[in-house]
């Protein structure tokens, strides 16, 4: 190979490493902007709990998105079946917004919490979302 070809093909490869280099930064900054943006939704569906307590014959799903994706009362043909999914939720959110989720003590609570946990640094751990469900499962006994 002489040296005008290796030329060319090193520069073909420098320019091959630049393009998938700014295509992995384009889908981090995709990555941030969408998970901001998803944040104003789900404010938007707690602070909606919060206008709409359940009451003592209801029976409430609590989770994430594969909870919100589904109509519950349908799926069991019970009017008392109450969907409290927030999809993107996190096992923090869900502690810090489960008074409004609960306001009113409903019959039953359901929970299905962690799979977007274990997407996300920091809690990405099963130590972190067994923390959580406890701290859940506590708050729903202690005030029903």
């Amino acid at each position: 190979m002489n040296q005008h070809a290796v030329r060319k093909a090193y520069r073909a490869k420098k320019i091959s490493m630049k393009n998938k280099w700014t295509t992995v930064m384009a889908c981090f900054l995709w990555g941030g902007l969408t998970i901001q943006a998803d944040q104003a939704f789900r404010n938007h569906r707690y602070d909606g709990f919060k206008v709409l307590p359940t009451n003592g014959e209801q029976i409430v799903f609590i989770g994430n998105s594969i909870t919100n994706m589904h109509e519950w009362c349908e799926a069991f043909g019970n009017h008392n079946v109450i969907n409290r999914g927030t999809s993107g939720a996190v096992s923090d959110e869900v502690v810090n917004n489960l008074e409004s989720m609960i306001a009113g003590n409903p019959k039953k609570a359901f929970i299905m919490i962690g799979t977007n946990d274990l997407g996300t640094s920091g809690i990405n751990n099963a130590a972190h979302v067994a923390g959580n469900a406890r701290l859940i499962i506590d708050y729903i006994q202690k005030t029903s």
